[in-house]
Formats: C-alpha cells, sequence, structure tokens
C-alpha cells in the first residue's frame, strides 16, 4: 500500500504492507496530515471549456473502451492543440483507430511487458508538459489508480476525469481506499476531480447514457444462439492459442449451441485458426470494428472474457459474464454485469487448470439459466 504525501516542498511515497493494522495507518495518516477525500464530485470551473491540450490514460487493455465512448470523442473535438493518449501494447491496437479520425491524437506508447513504474510515469510526463500546459487529463480505469494519481499530480491539469462511479458499484473498497489519498492530494492542489461520467458528459456538453456507451451495429449475427468469447488479455497481451482451444472446447462440453469469438485487433488469426479446429465456432466480422463487436457481444446470450475490457461493453447489456483472470490481477474484476469469475493458477492469464475452468463454466451455466 503506497500513499503520496507531502513533506514541505516533497513528495515522500510512504510504503505500507498490508501487514499493518488499519490503527497503525490511522495514527500515520494523522501524523502525517493525510485526509480522506471521498471522490464528491466538486466542479469548481464549471463546463470545460478551452481545452488546448489533453492527456488520456489508457493502459491495460482499456482501449476499446476509451474509443467507444462518446465522452472521449466530445473531448477530443473540442481538444485544439494535442491529444495525448498514453497506452501499454494492447491498447494502442484500439487507440491508432481514433489516430485514423482525429488529426490531434498523438500516441505515447509506455510498457512492453512490465506494468508502468514510477520512474516511467515521470519520464513520460516530463516530455508531455515540454508540448505544452494540460487541461484536462482523462482516466479510463474505472478508478483513480495509484500510477494515474502520480501522472495527474506531475501533468497538473485544470481538470481530472475519472469513471469513479463504477468503482462504487464493485465490492472492492480496499482498491477505492488506496486511491483516495492520491485524489486527496490532487484536490487540495486545486484540481477539480469529476468522478462520475453523467456528470463528465454534462461538463463536456455530450449526450450520455449508459445503455448507449458502445455505438452498436443494427444486424443479426448469422448464428444465434451462442455464447461470446473474448481472448482479448490485458497489457501483457492475449491467451495463447492452446489455452484458448481448451476454453472453447469446455464451453462446447456444457453449452450445446454455437460459440462467437470476439475478433479484436492482433488476434485474427488465433480466431480463425480455432474456428476451423471447432465446428460449432465462428468469429465476428473482420476486421474488427467497434460498431460490429459491440453488436455481437450484446446479442450474446452470455460472454466469457479472459481478463479484457469487453466486460464492461457487456455490463451495458446486461450480458451475463464468466471473467478469467490471473490470481494477482484484482484490478480486473468487473465493474458491471459479471455472474462469475475463474481466477487461474498463475499471476497471468495462462495458467489455467482446464478441469477446475469447465466446472466454473459448468456452475456457470446454471447459474444463468443456459
Amino acid at each position: 500500500m503506497r500513499y503520496l504525501v507531502r513533506k514541505g516542498k516533497y513528495y515522500v511515497i510512504l510504503y505500507l504492507t498490508e501487514r499493518h493494522s488499519m490503527k497503525v495507518i490511522k495514527k500515520l495518516k494523522e501524523k502525517l496530515e493525510i485526509k480522506r477525500y471521498d471522490f464528491k464530485p466538486e466542479i469548481a470551473d464549471g463546463p470545460i471549456e478551452n481545452i488546448e491540450n489533453a492527456v488520456f490514460y489508457c493502459v491495460d487493455g482499456i482501449g476499446d473502451i476509451m474509443v467507444a465512448s462518446p465522452i472521449i470523442r466530445a473531448i477530443l473535438e473540442k481538444c485544439t492543440g494535442s491529444a495525448y493518449f498514453i497506452c501499454s501494447p494492447t491498447s494502442r491496437l484500439y487507440i491508432e483507430l481514433l489516430d485514423k479520425q482525429y488529426s490531434n491524437v498523438v500516441i505515447v506508447p509506455v510498457g512492453k511487458k512490465k506494468a508502468l513504474t514510477e520512474s516511467s510515469i515521470a519520464h513520460t510526463a516530463a516530455n508531455i508538459r515540454k508540448q505544452g500546459k494540460i487541461d484536462v487529463i482523462v482516466n479510463g480505469l474505472g478508478r483513480v489508480s495509484p500510477r494515474f494519481a502520480q501522472l495527474a499530480c506531475l501533468l497538473k491539469p485544470r481538470a481530472v476525469l475519472s469513471a469513479m462511479e463504477s468503482a462504487k458499484r464493485t465490492s472492492r473498497p480496499k482498491m477505492v481506499h488506496k486511491s483516495v489519498h492520491y485524489a486527496n492530494l490532487l484536490y487540495r492542489r486545486g484540481v477539480s476531480i469529476v468522478d462520475c461520467w453523467g456528470i463528465v458528459a454534462q461538463m463536456i456538453g455530450c449526450d450520455y447514457n449508459r445503455s448507449l456507451l458502445f455505438p452498436v451495429a443494427d444486424i443479426t449475427p448469422e448464428r444465434t444462439p451462442y455464447i461470446a468469447v473474448s481472448l482479448l488479455g490485458a497489457s501483457w497481451g492475449p491467451i495463447s492459442e492452446k489455452n484458448a482451444l481448451h476454453i472453447c472446447q469446455a464451453i462446447s462440453r456444457h453449452y450445446n449451441n454455437d460459440i462467437c469469438l470476439i475478433v479484436s485487433p492482433g488476434i485474427e488469426p488465433m480466431c480463425l485458426s480455432i474456428a476451423s479446429t471447432l465446428e460449432n465456432v465462428f468469429v465476428s466480422p473482420i476486421p474488427p470494428t467497434l460498431e460490429l463487436s459491440g453488436a455481437y457481444i450484446k446479442q450474446a446470450q452470455a460472454l466469457v472474457a479472459v481478463c479484457s475490457a469487453p466486460v464492461h461493453i457487456a455490463g451495458a447489456f446486461d450480458t451475463p459474464v464468466l471473467v478469467i483472470r490471473g490470481v494477482e490481477r484484482s484490478a480486473w474484476r468487473p465493474v458491471v454485469g459479471c455472474a462469475m469469475e475463474y481466477i487461474t493458477n498463475d499471476k497471468n492469464i495462462n495458467g489455467i487448470d482446464n478441469d477446475k475452468f469447465e466446472a466454473c463454466f459448468a456452475e456457470f451455466i446454471n447459474k444463468v439459466g443456459l
């Protein structure tokens, strides 16, 4: 557990282990004058206008959410300068779609297989600040994570826009608790923190409706009914083809209808290979578009997602979800629409025990009535 606190003119990162009791933490907080900020939306400057430069934080494979959101597009259209997208390899595949549509998009790639570090965040922030003052920084993770908060502190924007609304609906108070201290630091520095997408939409002048989060194409899939399967992982890349095949085979043994693999940029060959191996598997349209992928997720009876952002999309349509995630990837618990989750034996998504997953899927099928 890390706390970013100010002592004099320096910022100090205080490391606390989970072994510290809440009593000890409380005393430390009082000593260091850290006050909890409960993320009540504060709109100090009213509607956000005159946006010159903006930064979008979209790591951990959430690029499709950022691309799909009408709020993001509204900010891009208001932005008269540059829109910097800090993205990991998986998210970059999606952000490149925006790059083709908007001339002011600047892709800032970070990380390879490892998560962002404090030093890489500092380096990235320094490079962006050289280009000019930042007006708005947007977080797509559904929570104010420590890395994002550190970035926001370094960039000193006029406003921080974050989707904390979704995190409040989870059973993850610890995750929110870890972030409130960073948010407090921003708040005390005069930065407006807006934590609800609905309020962000009002400030940005954008019509927003959760059911229309994703621009869905009006089409009927060629094979129905079916379960959708998303294989795109997080920032470390997709699941292996061997494990993906085992997942589809396990689903086939307990579900008598078809399986639709939701194609994402970069995993088309793997999806086509699995579809050619199993008769009951077909793929969503290639090349993938957000409108078509959203339509196939919306019309599925359920979604099996490997640690990926389609979980959030499914939540907009109340599609039941079974999430596969690594044992240390608690941040990837879905925010809405989840029925169950399967946790692998490893810290990444490829440590799947086939028998345990099959038992978990059978339980999931019974739970959602399929």
